[in-house]
C-alpha cells in the first residue's frame, strides 16, 4: 500500500498534496464525510443603525456586506425584500440580512433604521 501524505492549512482554500492520484481520491472522500457546521461570517455588519427622514429611500444607505464561508455562500437575502431597490421608509424598522451556505448554516446582520425627528416619550410612574 502506498503512503499518502498531505497537509491541510484551510481545507477548502489551500490543499497541498504530495505523491499520487490515490492521495487526491482519499482526500476527496475524507472531505465529503466531514459535515459543515461553520456559519458564514458577515465581517462588516454595522454596529450602529441608520437614521433617515420619513419617506426617504432606504437603498442608498444600506452597506455592501462582506460575507465569507468555508464552503461558499449559497444565498444572501434581505428583509424587507425590496430594501435594496424601492423601499421608502415610513416608520422605524430593522433590516435583516441573512447569509446561508450550502449546508444550510446561516448568519444574520440586523440594522435598526430610525427616523429623524421621532422622539420616544417615556412615562415614569
Amino acid at each position: 500500500m502506498k503512503e499518502c501524505c498531505f497537509s491541510v492549512t484551510n481545507i477548502f482554500e489551500h490543499i497541498r498534496i504530495q505523491h499520487n492520484h490515490f492521495c487526491l481520491l482519499f482526500l476527496y472522500y475524507w472531505l465529503t464525510l466531514l459535515p459543515d457546521t461553520e456559519k458564514p461570517v458577515i465581517a462588516n455588519c454595522p454596529s450602529s443603525g441608520i437614521v433617515l427622514n420619513r419617506y426617504e429611500r432606504l437603498a442608498g444607505y444600506l452597506p455592501i456586506l462582506s460575507v465569507t464561508d468555508n464552503t461558499m455562500v449559497r444565498d444572501l437575502t434581505v428583509s424587507p425584500r425590496n430594501a435594496r431597490t424601492t423601499y421608502y421608509v415610513e416608520a422605524p424598522l430593522t433590516v435583516i440580512f441573512t447569509a446561508t451556505d450550502h449546508a444550510g448554516n446561516s448568519a444574520s446582520c440586523s440594522i435598526p433604521v430610525t427616523l429623524r425627528g421621532m422622539f420616544h416619550i417615556f412615562h415614569y410612574i
